[in-house]
């Protein structure tokens, strides 16, 4: 028991609490037979029993001093005391043994002069206010009986109450049952008590306590509750922090959006002027301006709680990780097994895809930059090439001082390729031993037609006219296809990219285009024409396609069909990881290879 209490301890220490505060009804039931001449101030104490400024005087005044004079008193001010004390005195029932092992525990912190004032009430009748320092707060969920949940509420009440103060609360219950087993049972519980008390309970004050309801369940032994209480401690300070955090981005957020309101709409026109230097469009100058009035209501508005949640956070951090250290005998294995996890959950969750990479940019419609990537198909074979043309350089703009030109720097872009390698399921020891090394060079995991892929950066470079690129931008599928809905298009283009796309057909896929893709064929065509009947020549004319498709493929070195190049932009990874990757490319062109030097003996 020792090693978990010094824990404890430790934990409460290091989130800063003041007050453990049991709240359960067992400790209004009796011990053991109740001797009348007891010292009342003992008895209250003991049962703690609330009196009153009025009742106190009432007790000075007529000499009171033990409980068998207070019950033969007659004074209409101690009444409610009186049947406060009758109702424990005639008591049948005494404290379970689980509450018992509880207050073992409680006098056994308190041993440890903590400093820690540990305080116990049978009702819930208490002002969370009076407490303007931390609290671990003990609550047990059926107070009065088993149909009456008080958990909910007394939390409700406890965080209006702990605007200054990091609270962790814990559910010592005989009631948990499965409502506590996770956080999608927890949000079922809390939904089902705001259908109960839908217009009294504001549902995301609700539903963000989810992450501070930790239950127990009540035992009678206190080496098993001792166990229990150490590893909820420290899940109750994750849950809190996170509860406080997650409330302050969301405050952050709305008031972020009522300053947005109080802008003058002049100022918003005055962004066009941004769009018409810069070459983005209106709506990333909307997300600058959203973004640095975000920013400036944290700063202004992120109060001292706030910060100790995100030190608390941390101190979590430390603590599970001195834990799992001190659990681990190999350190190699265990990254070894925590890959296995990571890479299998993948299969099941593509949460983790979408912090990789941004799969919307299709869907707006948006040009071509740094990091896009894309499924390529040459000589039959798929590969993804990830863009690493310089971001200033792919931007569509006006480049000098003619405000009628408009361009791109980049007439030609750098893609580059990177091996497609399929997660296999389930990942087995030796595939994450042979890729752990290397896997933070690698970009993983990319959903691609549903499987997800490791991509391995090779060091092979391959250049593309940018208006082929600049097709998987012009429809939201990504294709790279020459026939596209053009007033679908400049619906989402900047004043720039409508500027330059409104002749994109016309100036890259118009007769020269058709005539590169026919020299071949034609030439076929009229040697052999004076040769063929006419049954054939039908045969032929449906040839002449195919050798289109194939003389457009062998000049741009990407297989072609029909209107459509085999090139799908999939969506733009992250810029942290496109800048690694670029580095990396960086590094091994920056080292030059040299002769052995040979020493003369």
């Amino acid at each position: 028991m020792g090693e978990y209490l010094d824990r404890i301890v430790d934990i409460l220490n290091e989130f800063n609490i003041k007050h453990i505060i049991s709240i359960d009804d067992d400790w209004g039931k009796r011990n053991l037979n109740i001797e009348l001449k007891v010292d009342l101030y003992e008895f209250i104490d003991q049962h703690l029993i609330e009196v009153n400024d009025e009742e106190q005087i009432t007790i000075e005044n007529e000499g009171i001093s033990t409980l068998e004079e207070l019950l033969v008193n007659n004074s209409e001010v101690i009444e409610k005391l009186k049947t406060k004390i009758r109702d424990i005195i005639n008591s049948t029932e005494e404290r379970e043994v689980s509450i018992q092992s509880l207050q073992e525990i409680l006098e056994k912190i308190d041993e440890k002069d903590t400093g820690i004032k540990i305080e116990k009430y049978y009702s819930t009748e208490i002002n969370f206010n009076d407490y303007g320092e931390n609290c671990l707060f003990i609550l047990d969920k059926n107070m009065g009986g088993k149909e009456t949940d008080v958990v909910v509420d007394s939390i409700l009440e406890i965080n209006k109450s702990s605007k200054n103060r990091n609270d962790l609360i814990i559910v010592y219950s005989n009631e948990l049952t499965e409502d506590y087993d996770s956080q999608s049972s927890k949000l079922d519980y809390l939904k089902k008590k705001e259908k109960k008390e839908k217009e009294e309970i504001n549902e995301l004050d609700l539903l963000l306590i989810s992450y501070q309801i930790w239950g127990i369940e009540k035992t009678g032994d206190p080496y098993k509750l001792i166990e229990s209480i150490n590893e909820t401690l420290l899940k109750s300070a994750f849950g809190n922090s996170l509860h406080r955090i997650i409330r302050t981005k969301i405050f952050i957020e709305n008031n972020t959006y009522n300053e947005l309101l109080q802008i003058d709409t002049d100022r918003f026109f005055s962004l066009a002027n941004d769009s018409l230097i810069e070459g983005d469009t209106i709506l990333q100058s909307l997300e600058r301006v959203f973004f640095a009035m975000k920013n400036r209501n944290l700063y202004m508005n992120s109060d001292e709680t706030y910060h100790d949640s995100l030190k608390n956070l941390n101190t979590y951090e430390k603590m599970k990780i001195k834990e799992i250290i001190a659990k681990t005998s190999s350190y190699k294995n265990y990254r070894k097994e925590e890959l296995i996890k990571t890479l299998q959950s993948s299969q099941q969750d593509n949460l983790s895809s979408f912090s990789v990479i941004d799969y919307n940019i299709n869907k707006v419609y948006g040009d071509v930059s740094t990091g896009d990537l894309f499924v390529i198909k040459r000589q039959s074979n798929y590969e993804c090439g990830i863009l690493i043309t310089q971001a200033c350089d792919c931007v569509i703009r006006i480049p000098a001082n003619d405000i009628q030109e408009i361009k791109r720097k980049a007439e030609n872009m750098k893609l580059l390729i990177l091996e497609m390698e399929k997660i296999p399921n389930p990942v087995t020891v030796k595939y994450a031993s042979d890729i752990q090394q290397k896997l933070p060079e690698y970009i993983w995991p990319i959903n691609i037609d549903r499987d997800n892929y490791i991509l391995k950066p090779t060091k092979e470079i391959y250049r593309l006219p940018s208006y082929i690129l600049d097709l998987c931008s012009l429809n939201k599928e990504g294709q790279a296809c020459i026939n596209f809905d053009m007033n679908e298009v400049l619906k989402f283009k900047s004043y720039h990219s409508s500027k330059y796309f409104e002749t994109l057909k016309e100036r890259y896929y118009g007769d020269e285009f058709k005539h590169e893709g026919r020299k071949i064929s034609d030439i076929i065509y009229s040697k052999i024409e004076e040769y063929i009947s006419s049954e054939l020549a039908s045969t032929i004319e449906e040839v002449d396609n195919e050798i289109f498709d194939a003389t457009i493929s062998l000049k741009y070195g990407v297989d072609f069909k029909g209107d459509k190049f085999e090139i799908i932009r999939i969506g733009r990874v992250e810029l942290a990881r496109t800048l690694k990757i670029i580095q990396n490319y960086a590094s091994y062109l920056s080292v030059p290879g040299t002769e052995r030097v040979n020493f003369i003996n």
